[in-house]
């Protein structure tokens, strides 16, 4: 249980520290209306976004709850809170994606549900569905 109320903590405190972090910079920038958040797993071999949104300063000074949690997924930030842990969000722009090469590749008319994929598209991309 003690590990429990460590991570809980530790959640708590970068709840804290973000709305903390998100004060100062709209002091230290009056001229800046939205900011683009994103707050990054510590100490990961590969980088994972943990919060996420786009925060507006008139949304900011007028949501005033008392938990942080609360307040932050009111002005539109995304988390995953699971067993009082916070696990990454899934990445926006998947490594899987199909370059526009990709799409535009010549097809052949009526490929598409027939349970092939178009001429031109790598085998290890998905196709339509």
């Amino acid at each position: 249980m003690a590990a429990d109320g460590k991570m809980l903590r530790r959640v708590e405190q970068t709840f804290s520290d973000t709305l903390a972090a998100l004060e100062r910079l709209f002091i230290a920038l009056p001229e800046v209306d939205v900011i683009d958040l994103t707050v990054l797993q510590a100490r990961a071999i590969e980088p994972a976004a943990l919060l996420s949104g786009l925060i507006s300063r008139r949304e900011f000074e007028t949501c005033r709850l008392s938990s942080p949690a609360m307040r932050l997924r009111m002005l539109g930030v995304n988390y995953n809170l699971v067993n009082s842990r916070l696990e990454p969000l899934a990445p926006s722009f998947p490594n899987n994606e199909i370059s526009a090469p990709e799409i535009n590749a010549s097809t052949h008319p009526g490929e598409f549900g027939k349970g092939r994929q178009p001429q031109g598209w790598p085998q290890d991309k998905a196709g339509p569905h």
